[in-house]
């Protein structure tokens, strides 16, 4: 008998499953909260991503942008609900006493990616990712001074600049592991001031 012409078929390739970039976002987002923007390479990226760097550049731009589209995705999941808060149905001190120990509650709750993302990333060494978190953060601030405004327009950016300033400063400890616990008595100590500045007096 001559040479079979049946030749054994190699086995086919499976297809590599097409990139999922809004997954890929939330990779992303969860590193950049847990290390901050200065410590998370490029190759930390791929490697969690399971991408090479070209097809990051491809998907995103550069690891600034992926940065901002992080930011954007944690602001929509996880920012402080301020409308909630800064209600007209209590007094200003106590409602932005409110503000700060909910976020003392809200950087602390999880082990591994403490503070507040685009409070930190305001923080960062790099110019361009430093400038997408001060841009994204204007609305909030925005919303506190204008809030504050309603009761003491005189003030407001005094008392407002107060409150985001104690609110970063939470972030800032909370990243360095401060306790849950030790951040809201710190918030309430801090609202005590807020009672001072709009005429009462500290409970």
């Amino acid at each position: 008998m001559r040479g079979s012409t049946n030749k054994l078929k190699e086995p086919a390739r499976k297809r590599r499953a097409a990139f999922d970039r809004e997954q890929g976002v939330e990779i992303a987002q969860k590193l950049f909260h847990e290390r901050g923007y200065d410590a998370v390479s490029v190759a930390d990226l791929t490697a969690a991503l399971g991408i090479v760097p070209p097809s990051l550049y491809a998907a995103y731009g550069s690891k600034a942008e992926l940065f901002e589209r992080a930011m954007k995705l944690y602001a929509s999941r996880e920012a402080l609900a301020l409308e909630d808060i800064l209600t007209e149905d209590k007094p200003p001190a106590l409602a932005l006493t409110e503000l700060l120990v909910e976020a003392a509650r809200h950087y602390t709750r999880d082990d591994t990616c403490r503070g507040c993302m685009t409070t930190e990333g305001m923080r960062a060494d790099d110019p361009t990712a430093r400038e997408m978190a001060t841009r994204l953060a204007e609305p909030a601030s925005d919303a506190i001074r204008n809030y504050v405004a309603r009761y003491d327009a005189d003030a407001a950016r005094r008392i407002a600049d107060y409150v985001l300033l104690t609110l970063r400063g939470l972030s800032s400890f909370a990243c360095l592991g401060r306790s849950q616990e030790h951040l809201v008595e710190c918030a309430r100590m801090a609202g005590k001031s807020l009672e001072l500045e709009f005429g009462g007096k500290p409970s």
